[in-house]
């Protein structure tokens, strides 16, 4: 099994940081509010709330574990973009990146699945 790499492992804790920011952010900024302010916003989310439970239906009640699903797999869509593999792909496909010495070096695994000539392994960086 292959470990995660750090570029991984910072893609998902970003997801999942910005998540978990939002929802602290939203709570503290009810907090802060006056009762009086903080009782008519709750007053209009729950008028809010209650008009969207009835056009979306069932889906209201799945939504605490759908919504982590859905940032699980986000993270782990950023967890793949941010694999070497992923990255050395997107450079080398991309006509806006000039390489200077004309070869990005990588692990032999990755280099030997990625069809292009500006790709080498690592080991033949000597030669």
């Amino acid at each position: 099994m292959n470990l995660p790499s750090n570029s991984q492992v910072n893609a998902v804790l970003r997801h999942g940081g910005t998540a978990f920011g939002t929802v602290v952010t939203v709570f503290t900024a009810i907090g802060l509010l006056n009762p009086d302010d903080s009782a008519k916003l709750v007053a209009a989310l729950h008028t809010l709330v209650d008009s969207l439970q009835q056009a979306v239906g069932a889906f209201y009640s799945i939504a605490a574990i759908v919504g982590p699903v859905i940032i699980g797999l986000a993270a782990k869509g950023a967890a793949a973009s941010a694999s070497l593999r992923s990255q050395l792909t997107a450079v080398t496909t991309n006509k806006q990146v000039q390489i200077p010495d004309g070869a990005i070096k990588a692990p032999a695994e990755i280099a030997d699945a990625i069809p292009n000539n500006k790709v080498v392994p690592i080991q033949e960086q000597g030669k």
